[in-house]
């Protein structure tokens, strides 16, 4: 464990001793992602950004944010969290082998099943079927349609939502108004049967741009049996220039995807269990999950003055979410093979409608700038749940259990302001949520109770602020507390999973977050981003073997650290050679999160959180012979945690490293290039996921190879 702590400590190194770098970048330049010249061509020689950078409607100076440019990485064409999150400190991801969902947490901050804890977006527009009553992430942009993912930490609450793990904002091209027609086309196949189709055409006729694109992949799966998926996501955007101040956008898609459930295994031999000598055998042959989604958004932006802003989106989603799952039957439920002859059937559907409206405003005041946003969303969801019992293990209908009403209203209120005298800042901030939920059983065939309803209103404030101080045009450091808030789910009112249990006195939760930190360029040869934080959960939701409860108060602190170096600039540097001319460049990259995480109240008191480890380390080396082409081989390492909230022994989760072999090379300049990859270079055996019914072992050594075109 020395080796982990000796890459901790010299990142933090790095960052200290930035603190009396200079820089020759111009003073009123935010620092971003250094460059570097490779030939007469640029090349970002950092994929990440580690500054405030503020936009419009949102302000962003004082937090914690990473933004990662995905043009600077390797092509990714499967949902490899892995690379997708390489530059990103402390994003644990829980490997979902079928792609049906996204599983992610950070800093221990609940379960990461489904990214309950994670507000996650698509271009500032929540994507989850309902953001406070059924925060499930099913629907996942095409790695294929990205250019960004931008995650912020602390201060995530006051700008989009009260999710307690942070906002994850998947940011998609968008079609340009100056430029002819292009397309693009990409073909890839690789292990058990994988293959991924994606294309994409963008134009401009006049003042109105369009983008088209569409994506299908599908596998069998790693497990020996019921683990293949299939996944088609098609959308359009377009953009029209009304005058030189305002513009129009509509944006509209299409996800549907198929996803059989291999389940758990056990983790000891057993009588009906299945065991590790045969660790990826399925223990489900009949389980799957459908998915399907449409959405759209109208957007308009208006520059009102040269000083004020005003930017308003319409959207909209129906999703529908059907399970079917063979019931247990005799079977144990930990690694236990369902045998009997019947089904639950559950099937949801979400109609979602939002107005996010946002109004910017710049001024001198108290002999400083202000920059004052204010804004508004509204939140409405009606997402009726039928649940029903198949007559045979792998039905498709059967007969109505229960039928559950479920409703959700929002009015959210916020307003940030930002005041700065040169180098110096602070940006205090609150958000009103104004949340209305119903629930209310209109059947439950066997209930030994009488049907539940319940109606709840809730007015949560919730305060934060940032201070920032310029050190210098390219370093900063900052400081950020704020509040965040989690609702009581549907799911938590009313247990819908087999097998799984609610607490009759489960209550909201609430988390306070500070964070410190330095960040910036110590040089034109590396950037880095170093931070420490705590946090307090209290209320925490988790889960006690199949008893989903609040879990106590728990207290989360640690620290952050991130960097890459170009390796070749600093050669160059001290040799005064020109290696990025000759041979191009090499860029060292790594991040660590060490985290101490413990229940200090409730009954799991001295406990740690579920999904909590020590240390979440990444580190790797991307290599550019010309900016087009890339090489990058990344190490994962993830310490010793639990799959729950009691420390059980079934939901261990060993410590694991990954090692992922990626590259992207160019053959014709800007017209074609050959991807490939092998993900798990070195097959190792490992698992970081855990369920009520057992270990869900992860992905085994598998490759890529494909196309890239270009016109």
């Amino acid at each position: 464990m020395g080796r982990f702590r000796l890459l901790f400590g010299i990142s933090c190194f790095l960052g200290l001793q930035a603190l009396g770098a200079e820089s020759e970048m111009p003073k009123e330049k935010l620092p971003r992602a250094f460059e570097t010249v490779i030939g007469d061509r640029w090349s970002k020689a950092s994929a990440f950004e580690t500054q405030g950078y503020d936009q419009k409607g949102r302000l962003l100076s004082g937090k914690g944010s990473t933004k990662t440019e995905l043009e600077t990485l390797p092509s990714v064409p499967t949902q490899n969290f892995r690379q997708l999150f390489s530059k990103t400190p402390g994003l644990l991801t829980s490997e979902v082998a079928n792609e049906s969902f996204a599983s992610i947490s950070y800093r221990g901050l609940g379960d990461p099943h489904e990214g309950f804890n994670i507000l996650m977006l698509q271009d500032g527009i929540p994507i989850s079927p309902d953001m406070y009553g059924y925060p499930a992430n099913y629907y996942i942009p095409s790695t294929d349609s990205l250019s960004a993912t931008e995650f912020v930490r602390g201060g995530a609450s006051l700008l989009y939502g009260p999710q307690p793990g942070g906002a994850l904002n998947y940011v998609t091209r968008k079609p340009r108004l100056d430029q002819g027609i292009k397309s693009r086309l990409s073909l890839r196949g690789g292990s058990k049967n994988f293959l991924s189709a994606s294309g994409e055409i963008t134009g401009s006729v006049g003042d109105t741009a369009v983008l088209g694109s569409i994506q299908n992949r599908s596998s069998d799966g790693f497990r020996s049996g019921n683990s293949d998926f299939s996944v088609t996501n098609v959308s359009i955007k377009t953009a029209t220039r009304i005058n030189d101040k305002t513009q129009v956008s509509l944006d509209g898609g299409y996800n549907q995807g198929r996803f059989a459930e291999a389940g758990g295994v056990a983790l000891s031999p057993a009588a009906g269990l299945v065991a590790l000598d045969d660790p990826y055998r399925n223990s489900l042959s009949f389980d799957h999950l459908d998915i399907e989604r449409s959405y759209g958004v109208l957007g308009v932006t208006h520059e009102m003055s040269s000083r004020s802003f005003l930017a308003i989106k319409l959207f909209g989603s129906v999703t529908e979410r059907n399970s079917y799952r063979q019931n247990l039957g005799t079977a144990t439920q930990f690694g236990g093979i369902p045998n009997a002859d019947a089904n639950t059937i559950q099937k949801q559907s979400f109609r979602q409608l939002g107005l996010d409206a946002r109004y910017q405003l710049d001024s001198e005041i108290l002999g400083g700038k202000n920059t004052w946003t204010a804004g508004i969303l509204g939140y409405a969801v009606d997402s009726p749940f039928v649940q029903e019992l198949g007559e045979t293990a792998k039905a498709s209908s059967g007969a109505t259990q229960k039928d559950i009403d479920r409703k959700t209203r929002v009015l959210s209120l916020f307003t940030e302001s930002r005041f700065s005298w040169g180098g110096f800042s602070i940006t205090p901030g609150v958000r009103l949520e104004n949340i209305y939920q119903s629930i209310a059983e209109l059947k439950n065939v066997g209930a030994t109770v009488p049907l539940r309803s319940d109606k709840n209103f809730v007015m949560k404030p919730l305060f934060g602020g940032g201070v920032e101080y310029r050190i210098d045009t390219s370093n900063t450091t900052y400081l950020n507390v704020s509040q965040g808030y989690k609702p009581v789910t549907f799911q938590d009112a009313i247990p819908l999973r087999v097998g799984d249990g609610i607490s009759e006195d489960i209550r909201a939760a609430n988390t306070v977050s500070s964070e410190v930190g330095v960040r910036g360029q110590g040089s034109d040869w590396w950037s880095y981003d170093s931070s420490a934080f705590y946090i307090t959960y209290d209320n925490q939701f988790g889960r006690v073997g199949s008893v989903i409860q609040n879990t106590g108060g728990a207290r989360h602190f640690g620290l952050n650290g991130a960097f890459e170096m170009d390796l070749s600039t600093l050669i160059d540097r001290s040799v005064g050679s020109a290696l990025h001319k000759d041979i191009g460049a090499f860029h060292l990259f790594g991040n660590v999160q060490a985290l101490n995480a413990q229940f200090d109240q409730g009954p799991l008191r001295g406990n740690r959180p579920q999904y909590a480890p020590s240390y979440l380390v990444r580190s790797g080396v991307t290599y550019y012979p010309v900016p087009s082409t890339k090489f990058m081989l990344l190490n994962t390492f993830v310490s010793r945690h639990f799959g729950d909230d009691g420390n059980s022994g079934n939901f261990v989760i060993p410590a694991y490293r990954v090692w992922d072999l990626t590259a992207e090379v160019e053959v014709f300049q800007d017209q074609l290039s050959v991807v490939g990859g092998i993900y798990n270079l070195f097959n190792n055996f490992y698992w970081s996921r855990v369920r009520s019914n057992g270990i869900e072992p992860a992905n085994p050594r598998n490759f890529y190879v494909g196309l890239t075109g270009r016109i």
